[in-house]
């Protein structure tokens, strides 16, 4: 497994990216991770994205507030969506996001399988989450 982090001033351009990817039918939409309600699967493309958008801003001295995780797999590697799950959940909990609200994608754009976590650094209540183990 290969994995990229970027963090970037804003989390909503990292979910249209991957949004973008859902309307072309490059990508599947496996996840809405630790949303507030009920039934996340019903939330509109919008809807997901205010969830994050709003956590962010409950900190403005964070600069980067978005983070944005691909973990890629060899070609060889055949990989359910489940088993894409449960490594998204043990990648984002090694990194200390654990509990905070994720969309995970699976992108079917390349040969090789992978995914894409998007999610915010900053906490309910503004605590912001470190980077430190971002390596």
């Amino acid at each position: 497994m290969v994995a990229r982090i970027t963090t970037g001033s804003g989390v909503g351009g990292a979910a249209r990216y991957n949004d973008a990817k859902l309307i072309k039918s490059e990508a599947a939409l496996l996840g809405i991770v630790n949303y507030p309600y009920a039934r996340p699967e019903l939330l509109t493309s919008t809807q997901r994205i205010d969830v994050l958008e709003v956590l962010s801003e409950q900190n403005n001295r964070v600069k980067e507030t978005a983070v944005h995780v691909v973990l890629s797999f060899h070609p060889s590697e055949e990989l359910s969506d489940f088993q894409l799950l449960r490594i998204a959940g043990d990648y984002m909990k090694e990194l200390g996001y654990e509990d905070q609200p994720q969309l995970v994608y699976r992108h079917d754009d390349r040969p090789h399988p992978h995914i894409h976590i998007v999610t915010t650094r900053v906490e309910e209540g503004g605590k912001v989450i470190s980077n430190s183990n971002n390596l």
